[in-house]
């Protein structure tokens, strides 16, 4: 999930192997039908918004 805390600089979308990334609203939203939960949307995001839920 991404929080509010998302100012959609699209950093997560150079490490998304998915592409499944929603950048047409602010916060972003992951497609999570294809995401493949890696975690790397987590590891770079610059504003600690992308959270692990599960």
């Amino acid at each position: 999930m991404i929080g509010n805390n998302c100012i959609g600089c699209k950093a997560c979308e150079t490490v998304c192997p998915q592409n499944c990334i929603d950048f047409s609203t602010v916060p972003s939203k992951i497609n999570v039908n294809n995401c493949l939960h890696c975690g790397n949307c987590m590891t770079v995001c610059p504003q600690n918004a992308v959270v692990k839920i599960g």
